[in-house]
């Protein structure tokens, strides 16, 4: 029996007020390969990075560059193609790198946290700002779903702090959970 409230001035209200939450993020797709800084000196890792970037220079397929020296334990499925992933899924030098990369451009190792990656950008797809018109109808929905939990919220407090609210405990333990069992007979008023 509630009469829903026009959302639609809060809805501007809250894309106003954080556009970048309604953007798509940049995509990369890149290909890697990692050496591994735990098992090896960071020195000998770096001149092994450097030795596989110069034989993808030299015209070896960088797949077949990347299962010989790739320490990434997906190389063996992936052949070194970390695939579509947003900026800021990847980790900050990865990030950086990549950011001052053309696509089909391979890079010199970059250290991160998991080692020396050199890295071949294969594509970039630059995100955008959503319009408010392709986002209205789900930040509407979000808003009504709050609001909606915020009545029957209320509702059920306003139902629980009656003090007149009496419990008939015989009703109650009389339920039965078997649902084959017959119902219980309603008891004197």
């Amino acid at each position: 029996a509630l009469k829903v409230p026009d959302f639609t001035k809060r809805a501007e209200e809250l894309y106003r007020a954080s556009p970048g939450k309604y953007a798509e993020k940049d995509v990369v797709h890149t290909m890697q390969i990692l050496v591994d800084t735990r098992c090896r000196t960071a020195d000998a890792a770096r001149a092994r990075a450097l030795e596989a970037r110069a034989e993808v220079l030299a015209g070896k397929p960088f797949a077949e560059v990347a299962k010989k020296y790739s320490d990434d334990p997906s190389v063996s499925r992936n052949a070194g193609d970390v695939g579509p992933l947003m900026v800021d899924q990847l980790a900050p030098a990865f990030a950086a790198a990549v950011a001052k990369m053309k696509p089909g451009e391979l890079s010199q190792p970059v250290l991160t946290n998991f080692g020396y990656h050199v890295i071949r950008l294969e594509s970039v797809r630059k995100g955008r700002q959503f319009a408010f018109s392709e986002i209205r109808a789900s930040l509407m929905a979000e808003l009504k779903e709050d609001w909606l939990k915020q009545q029957r919220k209320g509702l059920i407090d306003r139902i629980t702090e009656d003090p007149g609210l009496k419990l008939e405990l015989d009703a109650i333990q009389a339920l039965k959970t078997d649902i084959n069992a017959p119902a219980p007979q309603p008891g004197p008023k």
